[in-house]
């Protein structure tokens, strides 16, 4: 399986050397950091993964190859803890609050004017470090030129792990990944803090609160949720950004209304993947993905010509059909590179009328039903955190309803979006939204 993606325009020629650094905040705490130098004559532009997941052993197995593939390329990357966790002082009582966002733009500020950095800062990460990759860069520090979010959503609310379509998670995230964070946030600071280890420890038992407690205060969307969501004003984004999702992916509707919506540089590739990094992608095909990394990074960062800006800014896996499996390890289909907005493509709204047909004007007349399980679904590979369960087998036939609209007289080949909005109180139809592109 082939796809539109060249290789990378620089070779791993720099020995790596790890070194662990204090970063001063605004008010005064210092963040904890380890940072991954290439040996060799610099400066050198940065990268910063920024999360809570711990240097001192977490983060460091599951992305240490590729911190230091980058590092390897002449990058200092630097995994930097949130204020609370590992070896950061201060607490931490929530994710994604404000202080932790301008914690970030503080961090960017001083690596930028550290002598082995050439002033040119890039952020990348999955998950939890995409969201901050794209939260920092809304404050916009002035040496942030670009950032690279996999996997994150722009709408802590509608799209995010706590209250997705406003049903709380209660049987995924708010078990799982929330206690989760409760235990990691509870673990000892990274050996290297000195003396200060236990008390630094201590101020973190103490005083760090679940996360738990404040989604369940805020059920509703409202101001609670609006700060750390990008969806609330895209145009407070300046750098390029390079944005990585996944179909199987619960943050994929966010990835491309992110690139639909920002004005700044942008990119985007969407593949057939989980919630997983496109070089070990499942369902596969998996890419070289780090490659593309590099060139986005030597081209903002390093102001080398890469040729990554010439190309198409939209690549996708086009998927085709494949049996249900709950174990699928590759998804048919093939890669497409495409620009924006795509060529050909319109909206056509299709609303739900007489004899399970779908048709262009609204109707009044005709009704469907179907008997709910609660288990359809359920072998589907699509991540939501908790992952075990999205893999169990359903048991018995699936109960649904089949909707048949007029012939098509699109091309053969198209993509479509499709969304039910359920009827409001005064029972006003509403349309399925597709969108169409040859």
């Amino acid at each position: 399986m082939t796809h539109p993606l060249p290789g990378p325009t620089s070779a791993p020629t720099y020995p790596v050397t790890v070194k662990t650094h204090r970063i001063p905040a605004r008010d005064g705490i210092r963040l904890f950091g380890l940072a991954w130098h290439p040996a060799g004559d610099g400066p050198f532009p940065a990268i910063i993964n920024y999360d809570p997941y711990r240097s001192s052993d977490m983060r460091t197995l599951a992305r240490g190859n590729v911190f230091y593939y980058l590092a390897q390329h002449g990058f200092v990357v630097l995994h930097l803890s949130v204020r609370g966790t590992d070896g950061s002082e201060g607490v931490v009582t929530d994710e994604y609050s404000l202080i932790e966002q301008t914690d970030g733009y503080d961090a960017v500020e001083w690596v930028a004017a550290q002598a082995w950095c050439n002033g040119n800062v890039g952020m990348i990460g999955t998950s939890y470090s995409g969201f901050t990759a794209l939260q920092v860069a809304m404050h916009r520090p002035p040496h942030l030129k670009a950032v690279i979010p996999l996997f994150a959503a722009d709408d802590r609310y509608t799209d995010d792990v706590h209250f997705t379509g406003g049903a709380l998670h209660a049987l995924c995230d708010l078990p799982t990944w929330a206690t989760m964070m409760v235990c990691l946030n509870a673990l000892p600071p990274h050996e290297s803090v000195g003396p200060e280890l236990m008390q630094l420890w201590q101020q973190h038992l103490e005083c760090n609160e679940p996360y738990h407690f404040n989604w369940l205060a805020h059920q509703t969307d409202g101001l609670y949720w609006r700060p750390a969501s990008l969806r609330s004003d895209y145009g407070s984004v300046q750098c390029a950004v390079f944005i990585i999702g996944g179909w199987m992916d619960v943050y994929r509707n966010s990835t491309m209304r992110v690139f639909q919506h920002l004005q700044a540089p942008k990119k985007c590739l969407i593949g057939p993947w989980e919630h997983v990094f496109p070089d070990w992608g499942l369902p596969g095909p998996k890419i070289n993905f780090m490659a593309q990394a590099v060139r986005w990074f030597d081209h903002w960062l390093k102001g080398v010509d890469t040729g990554i800006m010439d190309e198409p800014p939209l690549t996708v896996y086009m998927q085709e059909y494949d049996p249900p499996s709950r174990n699928r390890a590759f998804t048919s289909g093939y890669w497409r590179a495409r620009n924006w907005p795509l060529p050909g493509a319109h909206n056509h709204s299709l609303y739900l009328g007489p004899n399970r047909t779908l048709q262009p004007t609204p109707s009044y007349a005709g009704n469907a039903s179907f008997t709910y399980k609660a288990t359809v679904g359920a072998t589907t590979a699509c991540w939501a955190a908790a992952r075990i369960l999205a893999r169990r087998k359903t048991n018995g036939p699936m109960n649904c309803t089949r909707l048949c609209s007029p012939p098509s007289r699109w091309p053969s080949e198209w993509k479509c979006w499709a969304g039910c909005a359920w009827p409001s109180p005064s029972l006003r139809p509403r349309p399925w939204r597709m969108l169409f592109a040859r």
